[in-house]
């Protein structure tokens, strides 16, 4: 389930893909 909470975070921010870049 790694990928859809990495993606739920990315559109949670989408404005301030943080968690996404680290």
């Amino acid at each position: 389930m790694a990928e859809v909470t990495l993606e739920m975070d990315a559109w949670t921010h989408k404005e301030t893909p943080t968690e996404k870049v680290a």
